[in-house]
């Protein structure tokens, strides 16, 4: 068990001082935040006296009974790192039910597969068992010591179909270490790596296995069989946080497994998931009502088929990113993901939309024109790529008046439910259409936060006077340093 002597001098200080003047202990382990969209725990203080308290259960009780506790694992040796953590959560189940916040970094060097030995793999069969969780035995075994002396040396041992054992043992460890965590209400798995795909593998698979991911990828043939993983159970489980770097597909299985492991998942964040993604039912979308694709892009036919799944989405963030080498996927336009999201033009609150982190290479021609008929949106972050597209000069479009620059015709279309509105470099806003909207602010009387983000002055309108203009109304107009810029976190400091 640990000790006090363990943590940092300047932490025992802390806590001798609060028993002293007899504070709550309690406001030693409270934190605003929680996993944000990038898969990062935000807001903890004290990650060593978090850490020992989940070693230490006299202190445990001495500062609360009911104390919110994180898990993190990360670095190099993920299996050797996953092994350790499911001893702890098997020895302490006191302590693992206290777990609300669990953040796994899969890292794709060096494993640690090597080091298991024997009773490591007996210890994971017991613990699966234990946890309901079933798996190919034939996929855990003790490496050859050899082979394990050469990866303690940093020598690459480059065996066929290699990774893609190592993909299976670490969804395995994986799933049992959440079986044992039932309390977890936030998980954030970065570096999937189709770490939750059914696998296919030879049939009679001996101690390695004898396929390349290649081949994995495009044989189906005779002798294949799949090797699926057992799936826990997080009752409490509300959000789900995936990050993957690869620039090939993110198989429809892995993202139906991830949703099966809670049925309350209601806020789900796929980033960098990589060119398309192949989607296969799950009831558990139906419950997703905060949706963030930070992808490297996502084509129509997805988005198409997320909308209509999602059962009504109350935030939505689009903010695609450029593709780490070129594809042959064709991904969504802004026009196109707006015309699918009108299904939920009646729930949708939050909607956060940005292209300017899109691939250059690919050309946006279909822009977000108009958002009539959203009824319920009362936040929006947009920028001027995604209003205008790249055609370098902005359409001219038929409105209520007349012909009006499509610019101006996007904001006399915004909802009347609008609260607060971020428009991405404003010198390309026409001050028409801002003049109309200041003159017009009884049309949108909830709107009280108006923020105009100019990366320069700009010239094509008068920065300072619509700033004052829309301050005289009684609106909210922060300067530029005092906004948030970051559309993936806009909206969690309302």
């Amino acid at each position: 068990m640990a000790q006090l002597g363990d943590l940092p001098p300047e932490l025992i200080l802390t806590i001798f001082s609060h028993l002293r003047l007899g504070l709550p202990m309690h406001d030693l382990f409270e934190w605003p935040g929680d996993i944000d969209e990038q898969g990062r725990i935000t807001g903890v203080r004290w990650n060593d006296l978090l850490n020992f308290s989940l070693l230490n259960r006299h202190f445990r009780q001495i500062v609360s009974d009911k104390l919110y506790t994180q898990i993190r694992i990360q670095g190099k040796l993920p299996i050797t790192r996953l092994v350790s953590l499911l001893r702890f959560v098997t020895a302490h189940p006191d302590a693992a039910a206290d777990v609300r916040q669990v953040y796994i970094n899969l890292d794709s060097g060096r494993t640690g597969s090597t080091s298991l030995r024997q009773a490591d793999v007996d210890f994971i069969q017991a613990a699966a068992a234990k946890a309901g969780i079933t798996y190919p035995a034939q996929i855990l075994f003790c490496e050859n010591p050899h082979l394990a002396a050469l990866d303690k040396k940093g020598i690459k041992v480059d065996r066929p179909g290699f990774w893609l054992l190592e993909q299976l043992r670490l969804q395995v460890l994986v799933n049992i270490s959440l079986a044992h965590l039932k309390g977890t209400q936030e998980l954030a798995l970065t570096y999937v790596r189709g770490v939750f795909r059914d696998f296919d593998l030879i049939k009679d698979m001996p101690k390695s296995i004898y396929t390349s991911e290649d081949e994995d990828h495009v044989n189906r043939g005779i002798g294949w069989r799949p090797m699926v993983v057992g799936k826990p159970c997080l009752p409490q489980l509300f959000s789900l946080v995936t990050k993957d770097t690869r620039t090939e597909i993110f198989v429809g299985d892995e993202v139906a497994n991830l949703l099966s492991m809670g049925p309350n998942i209601s806020r789900l964040c796929l980033d960098d998931v990589g060119v398309y993604i192949r989607l296969q039912n799950s009831g558990n979308w139906a419950n997703i009502s905060h949706l963030t694709l930070t992808t490297q892009h996502i084509g129509f036919a997805a988005m198409r088929g997320i909308s209509e799944r999602c059962g009504a989405l109350s935030i939505f963030k689009y903010l695609p990113t450029a593709p780490l080498e070129r594809t042959g996927s064709t991904p969504a336009q802004p026009g196109q993901v707006i015309g699918a999201l009108r299904k939920h033009a009646n729930t949708l609150r939050t909607l956060c939309i940005s292209s300017s982190r899109h691939s250059l290479d690919i050309s946006i021609d279909e822009p977000v024109s108009k958002l009539d008929g959203f009824v319920a949106l009362e936040n929006l972050w947009i920028d001027k790529r995604t209003m205008i597209g790249d055609l370098g000069v902005a359409q001219r479009m038929l409105d209520g008046i007349g012909i009006v620059d499509s610019r101006e015709a996007f904001l006399r279309s915004l909802p009347r439910s609008m609260k607060r509105l971020h428009l991405h470099n404003a010198p390309y806003v026409p001050s028409a259409g801002l003049y109309w909207l200041a003159g017009n602010s009884d049309l949108f009387p909830d709107l009280f936060r108006f923020e105009l983000d100019w990366p320069m002055r700009g010239d094509d309108t008068p920065e300072e006077d619509i700033r004052k203009l829309f301050l005289q109304l009684g609106m909210h107009a922060p300067t530029r340093r005092e906004m948030v810029r970051d559309p993936q976190l806009w909206d969690r400091y309302f």
